[in-house]
């Protein structure tokens, strides 16, 4: 599997920070200040490389936000249109070519800033689970409630949300995309009616079936809608998917905050 690490490398291997962006032309605007977030405050170095994924029609807007930000990063382009697809659009990494490159994994939303050292996230020593903020609970649309067993202890437990994901690069979790991506593709060949929160009821779905995941590892180190600094390493503005001007206000209103803080 992927983490017998010795296979790619040794410890000299590197760690991937992703993101996608899709459907919406408004959200190169959330792009860029991801970007700029994770250049000013992100700390990168050489152990980790930016990758963008997007689509033929975004490819060069999205180079010129790297290049504005002098950020050497990459873009993986697939033929992703719809909403859905766009919020599924992070369970291709494993498709990535590069991916083999990488030792740890780290996906963010569009909707997210970077507040700290992104190393602080890549330092945390990983079990071979996904690694995801504590959010609502499994008896919510929002969260696989549709899939979950009527019967089961698990229809009412904590969750988390898919906003932020950490993880090793590895066979288990490779294992994990390629089954929700195949329930996701069952679900949309039956026809079924598109969650409002896309992929995710289906990520928690089999996360929690398959005990996979870690909610609580990232509990102070990301944030959902901070209204001050408490040296987090990610803020996530979350809010209806595909709903730009809903965020875009309070994640202006942070990034300028923290832009003061930080020149402190």
């Amino acid at each position: 599997g992927f983490c017998n690490i010795g296979q790619y490398g040794g410890a000299s291997m590197k760690n991937l920070v992703y993101c996608s962006v899709f459907h919406q032309e408004s959200y190169l605007k959330l792009l860029k200040l991801l970007i700029k977030s994770i250049k000013l405050f992100g700390d990168l170095n050489d152990t980790m490389d930016i990758l963008v994924i997007t689509n033929k029609s975004f490819k060069n807007s999205v180079q010129k936000i790297l290049d504005n930000n002098q950020i050497n990063g990459s873009i993986f382009c697939l033929p992703l249109n719809t909403l859905f697809e766009a919020g599924y659009s992070r369970l291709y990494i494993f498709d990535y070519p590069e991916i083999k490159k990488y030792k740890k994994v780290l996906y963010i939303d569009t909707d997210i800033l970077v507040t700290n050292k992104l190393e602080l996230l890549f330092n945390i020593e990983l079990d071979n689970k996904l690694y995801a903020l504590k959010e609502g609970k499994t008896n919510n649309h929002k969260w696989g409630w549709d899939f979950f067993d009527d019967t089961g202890t698990q229809k009412n437990i904590s969750a988390f949300t898919t906003g932020t994901l950490l993880f090793n690069n590895c066979e288990e979790i490779k294992m994990l995309f390629f089954k929700v991506f195949n329930h996701i593709k069952k679900h949309i060949k039956e026809e079924k009616p598109i969650p409002w929160c896309l992929e995710q009821p289906f990520v928690v779905f089999h996360a929690i079936t398959e005990n996979l995941y870690n909610s609580r590892e990232l509990i102070g180190k990301v944030v959902s809608w901070p209204t001050e600094y408490n040296d987090e390493i990610i803020a996530h503005f979350p809010g209806f998917p595909g709903n730009y001007e809903f965020k875009i206000d309070g994640i202006e209103n942070y990034f300028n905050y923290m832009l003061q803080l930080k020149s402190k």
